[in-house]
């Protein structure tokens, strides 16, 4: 596991979609630029919004005054669909000091696969993907959807252009049961279609 590691985010670093991280506290630097923190901004070309970030596990354990570092492979909550991650532009300045054990966090899965590491070599050996489509069989592409495991693990999200959800790991089997369209526990549309599955995930 010693390969597994994630990098601090600074002040000006960029998402996957071009947008930009501005850094609140500048007290707290790392090679002379502020480190950033969960909660501060990232403007948004590609939507032209302004998002904030938002931790993803692994979750290393530092913090500047009770708010978590932000790293590689956070999220930039903006109105992209699907969310862009947070890139580091340093090589060093780096953790692995995670909260929970990579091998027993399964939504660590989404922050595995993006940084390049297979799941199934970090114990999250099961996985489950949905298709979602309409009546007719075509692809419900850009659908909103929330997935729960029994484990009571959630996953929220938009569905690909394919009409696929993201894949849903875990170290053991569980029963998945999704909701599409998916808008808020308050907001269930009243012609909402969930389903169970019995999923390897």
């Amino acid at each position: 596991m010693s390969d597994l590691f994630r990098r601090v985010v600074r002040d000006g670093d960029l998402t996957t979609q071009g947008g930009s991280v501005i850094a609140a506290a500048k007290n707290n630097t790392a090679m002379g630029r502020a480190i950033a923190l969960e909660g501060d901004q990232v403007t948004c070309p590609a939507c032209n919004s302004t998002g904030t970030i938002v931790s993803v596990p692994p979750m290393p354990e530092q913090y500047s005054h009770s708010r978590r570092y932000a790293f590689d492979g956070d999220l930039c909550t903006c109105r992209c669909s699907p969310l862009p991650r947070l890139v580091s532009s340093l090589s060093t300045w780096r953790s692995s000091n995670f909260k929970t054990p990579v091998s027993l966090d399964p939504p660590a899965a989404g922050w595995l696969s993006f940084a390049g590491h297979r799941p199934e070599a970090h114990g999250l050996v099961f996985n489950q993907t949905f298709f979602l489509r309409n009546p007719a069989g075509e692809a419900l592409a850009s659908m909103p959807y929330r997935i729960t495991l029994e484990t009571g693990h959630v996953v929220q999200g938009f569905t690909d252009t394919n009409g696929l959800t993201e894949s849903v790991f875990s170290n053991a089997a569980h029963i998945a049961k999704i909701e599409a369209p998916y808008h808020g526990d308050t907001e269930q549309s009243t012609d909402t279609p969930h389903g169970h599955d019995a999923c390897g995930c």
